[in-house]
C-alpha cells in the first residue's frame, strides 16, 4: 500500500495518484488533513509488536505500507473529548492535555512511517528561513544582507548606507479574508520614515538589502532532479519585488530556465544539508549575472512550475516512488 498525507484541494496529489494508477499501482490510500486518525492498537515489546490504525473506514496494519508520501497537512489525531459540566473551568487545561497526550503517538507513527521508503518529511514541512539562509551560505550560495530585531533604531541603522531594503516576514506569508477584502502578507520595499514608531516591536521585524533583479526562479527540486522557472517579474510595479504580490492583471511571462552546474550542485548540497528530499526554491538572478538564494518551501506550489514549463513533475514524482518500492 502507498499512503499519502496531504489536503483536500491539492491538485497535485490528484495527479500524482492518477499517474500510479496509469502505472498499474492502485492501491493508495490518501488521507487529507482533517480526516480524523484512530489508533486501533499499538503494541510494543511483544513478540508480534504493531501498530493498526484506521483511516477512511480502512483498517490497516502499518506493515503493510511500502512507501510513504507526505505532501502536506497534518496527522488529525486530535478529536476533542466529551466535557464534563463541572469540569469546565478547567477546560483549557483538560484540552491541553488531551492535545499532548496524541503528540507523542502521532510522532511515533511518523517515525515508523519515515522508516519505510519515503518522500517528504512532515517535521520539516515549515522552513525556518533563519537557518536556511545560513546553510545556503554555508554552500556557497549569495544571500541577502538580513537584519532582525525589535528596535527600530537599531535597523535604521543599518539603513544608513543609502541601500534600498525591503521586509518580510520572519515565518510563514499568511492570508486574512474578510466579509469584503482579502489580505496577504508578502516582500515589499521598506522606507527609513516607516521606522520611525513604535521603537520596540511587539515581534522581532526582518529585513534585507534589495536586490535588483533581471528575473525571479523558482525551482523544485526532487532528490537529485532540478526543475527550474523564470519568471519575468520586473514588467508590473506591483510585482517588481515580489511576483506574489501581484493581481490577475499582472500577467507576468514565466518559462523553463537551465540553471548553471556550479548553481545546481549548490542547490543540491544546500537541499542535503537542509535534510529535504523535495522542495522549491526561490532565487534572484541579478542584472550582474548573480544567483541570490532567498528562501525554501518544503512543501511548495509545484503544479505553478509543472504546468507552465511542461515539466510533468507530478509524473517523475510517481515514477520515484515506483522506482524506492521496486529497489525496496
Amino acid at each position: 500500500m502507498i499512503l499519502v498525507l496531504s489536503e483536500t484541494l491539492d491538485i497535485t496529489t490528484d495527479r500524482v495518484i492518477d499517474w500510479l494508477y496509469s502505472f498499474g499501482y492502485k492501491d493508495v490510500l490518501r488521507i487529507n488533513d482533517g480526516t480524523p486518525i484512530y489508533v486501533k492498537h499499538i503494541s510494543i515489546g511483544s513478540p508480534k509488536s504493531e501498530i493498526i490504525l484506521c483511516a477512511n473506514d480502512r483498517v490497516f496494519n502499518i506493515e503493510e505500507v511500502c512507501f510513504y508520501w507526505y505532501r502536506r497537512g497534518l496527522f488529525s489525531f486530535d478529536i476533542l473529548p466529551s466535557i464534563d459540566f463541572e469540569l469546565n473551568s478547567n477546560l483549557d487545561k483538560l484540552l491541553w492535555f488531551h492535545k499532548n497526550e496524541w503528540y507523542p503517538i502521532r510522532n511515533y507513527i511518523i517515525n515508523k512511517f519515515e522508516l519505510k521508503p519515503h518522500i517528504g518529511n512532515l517535521h520539516k514541512s515549515i522552513s525556518n528561513k533563519i537557518i536556511n539562509l545560513e546553510i545556503a551560505r554555508a554552500c556557497g550560495l549569495k544571500i541577502p544582507q538580513t537584519s532582525i530585531s525589535n528596535y527600530s533604531e537599531i535597523l535604521r541603522q543599518q539603513m544608513l548606507d543609502s541601500k534600498e531594503y525591503i521586509c518580510k516576514p520572519v515565518s510563514e506569508f499568511i492570508d486574512f479574508v474578510d466579509t469584503d477584502y482579502e489580505y496577504s502578507t508578502f516582500t515589499r520595499k521598506l522606507s527609513t520614515e516607516e521606522l520611525l514608531e513604535p521603537s520596540h516591536y511587539s515581534s522581532p521585524q526582518l529585513i534585507q538589502e534589495y536586490i535588483d533583479k533581471w528575473i525571479e526562479l523558482r525551482v523544485f527540486i526532487l532528490k537529485d532532479k532540478v526543475f527550474s522557472m523564470a519568471i519575468f517579474s520586473q514588467k508590473y510595479q506591483d510585482t517588481s519585488v515580489d511576483f506574489r504580490a501581484g493581481d490577475l492583471d499582472s500577467q507576468y511571462r514565466v518559462a523553463p530556465f537551465e540553471l548553471p552546474e556550479e548553481i545546481t550542485q549548490k542547490l543540491l548540497q544546500f537541499m542535503s544539508n537542509a535534510g529535504l528530499d523535495n522542495g522549491s526554491i526561490d532565487l534572484i538572478l541579478t542584472n550582474d549575472g548573480e544567483y541570490v538564494f532567498l528562501e525554501v518551501n518544503p512543501i511548495g506550489i509545484i503544479d505553478m512550475v509543472s504546468k507552465p514549463c511542461n515539466y510533468h513533475i507530478e509524473r517523475e514524482i510517481a515514477l520515484q516512488i515506483i522506482q524506492s518500492i521496486d529497489e525496496a
